[in-house]
């Protein structure tokens, strides 16, 4: 079926109409829509009126476009039909780089799904016939109440007008562009599931049809960020998943004050300690923070942040974090502000002379810079909420904690009446998280106790997350579930999931994947766990992942029925994107396993052998360990120049030092020494280890058979 869309010019003495390109907006509509009666109506409206008695001359160009297709069944605006592309993507003459960006990610990813290109073009050369799609915020957009100044900043509208025109417009910018990623996965059933192009699900398809409804969404967390990303593959991954940081709240006192200027102009800026002025010197980044009771200190402040805000008048935000690793003031004047208490880390509670000085700053700043905010730690010295002072809701406190924990009830518990606690304080809270993949050795899954914790977080006030990943993505649709779920944590966890994996392997295979990734959910969430020494030793705000001990709880069926249902689960793929997400699934598992069997075979340990057998196997262990240390230590290096499986906080690094352990893969071979007299077979397999030339391994073996050669001779 087609429709006739008539579009009038109209002149009056060889002048285009008055606001002509209104006229041409509101005239390109279906031509059953007008009768002779609004057609003379919107023509007495749209001409000069004259108040002369004098003849008009008025030229009226009808012109009948009758090849516009549109659906029998009135199914939303036809954008791409049999292949074709049906319209135009429409910008604003005066479109921003990020806005002509955006229209083409949007034409992208169009064409790679139906192989029909949408043509990007300024507002005031849109052709004659077909549908448009207009993104950003176009005179055309302007024209409806699509109450975009109502909208969160990265909130965004999707709106039908009629059978041809469809708009995508956002309070600013990024909203338009979180409106393009939407339409995009719900009109397109694009995913950006993985880092880089394989991890992109695009279906093909012949159609693509606008929304028969507007769309109108904002986020429930106005900053979602995370940090750890190595490289711009994986940062525009997260940005497609609608990653955006607008609050900044990081150690910044020593920024604000920085100890170079004010060392020499201000001394008294800084704290007493231990009875004296401390003077930090150059370079030091903690262990101080600046006496918040100094005459001209919070003046000094408010003139500093001013400055900077004229500065970078595109900033939203500012951060009063305290500095790293205590060191407060000891001066009476600012402990006078204290409760005299330790707080629940067993450090000075200085809350309520931190927060009194902080909104004292805010309240200033913000008679300059209305729309601003400001971020700032609850952390350490400043963990606990003040108990005379109610924060100003322009100011954000992120608590700080790995919320793992929490599928620990009686670790649940605390937790909420921390939170609790915070939010009777402060208007509007911060999420601080450590959802660390690297330098875990195997996928720390926790599903569905990330969703509970993030509709917990949204009833709390939370309204900005931010969390430490450093990912490893052997973890699949983890930080995928988080920035959807901080987004809008109120989507189903099972529906996500299940999407994910569907879109990931497909159909088919996508059980297998589901059922990998809940044996690892339930090995993090287990009783055993939460019971063991690795869990309960930790009185940090994140747990020690610096440590290998949760190793221990691993067992062998669960690596092996790991690499069983990820093969099965390549073996199930039915494209060669389905296929390479998997294999990269099955490659990350490998380090996994790789760690797994290393780490068991170094904390084998027997007193004695009882036969043969016992020692053959003991070796055996040896020799399997040592391989997969030695596969665990080329995995890396081979990840070191991958996008994707990169590691971000490798095992090299200092802190990790009990992660990288050589000997692992071997726990003491002497048990095996009395059974060389006895058995050839054994003595053959323990040449086998020394001749593997790994050096622990080797070496020991080494020495055991020389010992036995030496007194063979005796």
């Amino acid at each position: 079926m087609s429709k006739t869309t008539i579009i009038y010019q109209a002149y009056y003495y060889q002048r285009p109409l008055r606001d002509s390109q209104s006229a041409f907006m509101e005239l390109t509509t279906p031509a059953w829509r007008w009768d002779r009666a609004r057609l003379r109506d919107f023509i007495a409206k749209a001409l000069p009126r004259r108040t002369e008695s004098r003849l008009c001359r008025v030229a009226i160009i009808l012109v009948l476009v009758t090849d516009v297709p549109i659906r029998a069944d009135g199914k939303g605006i036809p954008i791409v039909l049999d292949h074709l592309a049906q319209g135009v993507i429409v910008v604003p003459d005066d479109a921003s780089i990020q806005n002509r960006k955006t229209a083409a990610l949007l034409s992208e990813y169009i064409a790679e799904s139906t192989a029909a290109t949408l043509e990007v073009v300024q507002e005031s050369k849109i052709p004659l016939q077909g549908s448009r799609i207009y993104v950003g915020r176009t005179r055309f957009a302007e024209q409806f109440s699509l109450r975009l100044s109502e909208l969160d900043a990265d909130g965004f509208v999707i709106h039908p007008v009629d059978e041809q025109n469809l708009v995508i417009a956002g309070a600013t910018d990024w909203g338009t562009e979180f409106g393009v990623c939407e339409f995009l996965e719900e009109l397109v059933g694009v995913r950006w599931l993985l880092p880089g192009e394989d991890g992109t699900h695009v279906p093909e398809q012949s159609e693509i049809l606008g929304p028969e409804e507007s769309i109108r969404q904002e986020p429930a967390s106005i900053s979602r960020f995370m940090s750890g990303f190595p490289n711009v593959v994986q940062n525009e991954w997260a940005r497609r998943n609608r990653m955006r940081s607008r609050i900044g709240f990081h150690h910044n006192l020593l920024h604000l004050f920085p100890a170079e200027k004010y060392v020499k102009t201000h001394p008294h800026f800084f704290p007493i300690q231990n009875g004296k002025r401390y003077l930090p010197g150059q370079g030091v980044l903690g262990g101080w923070q600046p006496c918040l009771t100094a005459e001209g200190i919070t003046e000094e402040a408010i003139k500093n942040i001013n400055e900077f805000f004229c500065a970078h008048p595109d900033a939203t935000s500012f951060s009063l974090a305290v500095n790293d690793s205590g060191g407060d003031c000891e001066c009476a004047t600012c402990q006078s502000r204290d409760t005299g208490e330790n707080n629940h880390l067993g450090v000075r509670d200085v809350s309520d002379r931190y927060f009194e000085w902080c909104n004292q700053v805010v309240t200033e700043v913000l008679k300059s810079h209305p729309d601003k905010y400001f971020g700032c730690l609850a952390y350490y010295q400043v963990g606990m909420p003040p108990t005379e002072v109610e924060l100003h809701e322009r100011l954000v406190p992120c608590l700080t904690q790995d919320r793992m924990r929490w599928f620990d009830q009686s670790l649940k518990k605390r937790g909420h009446e921390l939170t609790e606690s915070w939010a009777k304080a402060s208007p509007t809270l911060g999420f601080y998280e450590y959802l660390y993949g690297t330098p875990y050795m195997l996928p720390r899954i926790y599903f569905r106790q990330m969703a509970e914790n993030y509709r917990y977080a949204n009833q709390q006030g939370v309204r900005v997350h931010y969390a430490e990943v450093y990912p490893n993505w052997g973890e699949g649709p983890k930080l995928y579930l988080a920035l959807k779920l901080q987004w809008n944590p109120d989507e189903d966890i099972d529906k996500l999931l299940d999407d994910w994996y569907t879109a990931c392997v497909g159909k088919e295979a996508a059980p297998l994947l589901a059922e990998y990734y809940e044996l690892w959910e339930e090995f993090w969430t287990s009783s055993e766990l939460a019971n063991g020494e690795w869990f309960t030793s930790s009185n940090r705000e994140y747990l020690n992942f610096y440590s290998p001990e949760y190793m221990e709880l691993v067992s062998e069926d669960i690596i092996q029925r790991s690499r069983e249902l990820l093969e099965l689960t390549v073996g199930k793929t039915k494209t060669s994107k389905q296929k390479k997400r998997a294999e990269l699934m099955l490659e990350a598992f490998e380090y996994y396993e790789a760690s797994a069997y290393s780490y068991l075979a170094s904390q084998k340990h027997l007193k004695t052998i009882s036969n043969e057998e016992e020692a053959l196997e003991f070796i055996a262990i040896t020799l399997k360990g040592g391989a997969m240390a030695e596969q665990r230590q080329t995995l890396l290096a081979k990840f070191g120049d991958h996008p994707v499986l990169v590691h971000p906080r490798p095992i090299s690094i200092k802190q990790h030092e009990r992660l990288r352990c050589e000997a692992w893969g071997v726990g003491s071979l002497w048990p095996v020494y009395p059974w060389l007299d006895k058995s050839d077979h054994v003595r053959n397999k323990l040449n086998e280890v020394s001749a593997t030339g790994w050096n622990v391994r080797a070496a020991q073996a080494k020495n055991i058979l020389t010992k036995w050669s030496a007194q063979q001779e005796q």
